[in-house]
């Protein structure tokens, strides 16, 4: 065994989301204080129990690689921060951060007797990287230690052997990790927290000063079998119950920002009363001078005799957009017609065009003051979409099925900088069954033409992580790239 457990703790919105990539969720908080100002961490604060996670193995030697932060201004020897290796339920020993910032190793628990000081070890308000490895040994001539490499040191920066660490039990392994305070009222944080053993595979040794990096969906694939719900899907640009005049021929473009990535369905324009005539609607983007509507990117079918209330112009080829990003909906008609409206908070523009010659492939729109109409953009979610959140929300977007073999996979987005090495690629989703009976589910991986999946999971009606860890690219069987990663793609299958 080697990876244990790996949690950059970005994904959560709150502790108890830890839940299943932890076996034990007992105490601690999501904190949005981070070492790259991005992201979450866990902050001990006044805990006595919080994170523990069981190995499948008993194991001698354990690392563990982290960021560490305590807030500024404490003083004191209290303990802030805690690791323990644990045999079944009983704590072996115990690293103690401890201010003014020390790191002390406790044979046993939180209270238990000293066995070796790394005086000066950190200093408080100051994000520090630790790699940490722990020998587990009380045999009559104890060959026990602890190493520590600071800040990326490539040679050991402090370290003390010939310790008796085994402190709980008659066994010299430990089979459990945990993170705990010490019931001290101080914000001490760990980010982008790894745990594994020194036995095969890899990692087993040192890995250096890592960061954990999420990326997350950006792009749907031909594999695409669920269906999704999206977040704020439809966006309602403006209303109100004055009428705004319209005259015929004219182009009356009305900006909006989608609030999802994917594809308008349709484009919901509110008459307030019905005309004879006939009326057709285009999506435009705002890479005009200034923001303003520019390239034409779709055109709607046509409405005739569009009719009192919504009248909804749909598309044969449904045009995309993405969430965040500034889009014109423009309508053109053969007739005058009356709109409800109300003041906006960005200017309309307007251009002359006769109905017969369609929408211009480059607007060419004047101002004409901030009265708008109601206009309704329903975007169809991409799957990707709906699973792209870093934090997760829960039900409010999410893909579905409830077919036995259906998959999707997505694109990931490319990491931002080339690594100098990475240590292992750890695949994640959040998943539940919303209904009775049983069903079963994993997360699958797909590098090049090889794919791979996690453990075949039975779902709860409760969210909880689904796993899969690969230390080296299961296309090669060599470590990972970063264009292999680049071109990774993750996604959820029912499997039963």
């Amino acid at each position: 065994m080697a990876w244990i457990i790996g949690d950059s703790f970005d994904f959560y919105a709150a502790r108890a989301d830890a839940a299943g990539h932890w076996d034990s969720v007992i105490a601690g908080t999501i904190s949005s204080t981070t070492r790259f100002s991005t992201g979450r961490s866990f902050l001990f604060g006044n805990i006595s129990t919080g994170l523990t996670k069981n190995l499948s193995s008993n194991e001698a030697t354990l690392f563990c690689a982290f960021a560490h932060y305590c807030e500024a201004g404490s003083s004191g020897s209290t303990q802030v921060a805690n690791i323990q290796f644990l045999d079944g339920g009983t704590v072996q020993c115990t690293i103690s951060f401890e201010r003014p910032g020390n790191i002390v190793l406790r044979s046993g628990g939180i209270a238990g007797s000293v066995l070796a000081t790394y005086s000066s070890a950190w200093s408080q308000g100051v994000w520090d990287h630790f790699q940490i490895k722990v020998v587990i040994d009380g045999s009559s001539t104890p060959v026990g230690s602890i190493t520590v490499r600071k800040n990326g040191d490539t040679s050991d920066t402090w370290s003390a052997t010939g310790l008796n660490t085994r402190g709980g039990t008659a066994n010299n392994y430990a089979n459990a990790v945990r993170l705990t305070g010490s019931n001290a009222v101080v914000n001490a944080c760990f980010d982008d927290f790894l745990c594994f053993s020194g036995s095969d595979p890899a990692p087993n040794t040192w890995v250096g000063d890592i960061r954990a990096v999420q990326l997350m969906p950006s792009a749907d694939t031909a594999q695409k079998q669920f269906a999704a719900v999206g977040s704020n899907a439809t966006t309602i640009w403006s209303g109100g119950t004055n009428l705004v005049g319209r005259s015929t021929n004219t182009i009356y473009y009305v900006l909006f920002v989608a609030a999802a990535t994917g594809t308008v369905a349709r484009i919901g324009v509110k008459f307030n009363s019905g005309v004879t005539g006939h009326a057709k609607v285009a999506l435009y983007d705002a890479t005009g001078a200034g923001g303003i509507p520019g390239a034409l990117l779709a055109t709607s079918a046509e409405v005739a005799n569009p009719i009192t209330g919504n009248n909804d112009f749909t598309f044969s080829s449904p045009p995309s957009v993405t969430a965040g990003t500034t889009y014109y909906a423009a309508i053109l008609t053969d007739v005058a017609w009356n709109n409800a409206g109300q003041v906006a908070t960005t200017t309309i523009y307007t251009e002359s065009q006769t109905y017969g010659s369609g929408f211009p492939s480059t607007a060419t729109p004047s101002p004409v003051g901030t009265y708008a109409g109601q206009h309704t953009i329903t975007i169809t979610t991409t799957n990707s979409y709906c699973v792209n959140e870093a934090i997760e929300d829960g039900d409010a977007s999410y893909v579905y099925d409830n077919t036995s073999g259906h998959e999707d996979l997505y694109d990931l987005a490319n990491l931002s900088a080339t690594p100098t090495s990475i240590v292992g690629v750890q695949s994640r989703m959040f998943a539940k069954k919303s209904d009775s009976g049983s069903r079963n589910g994993q997360i699958r991986v797909k590098s090049g033409g090889t794919e791979v999946g996690g453990t075949d999971t039975v779902l709860s009606t409760t969210y909880g992580w689904l796993n899969r860890v690969d230390a080296v690219d299961p296309n090669t069987s060599a470590a990972w790239t970063a264009s292999a990663v680049n071109a990774l793609q993750v996604g959820p299958k029912v499997t039963a």
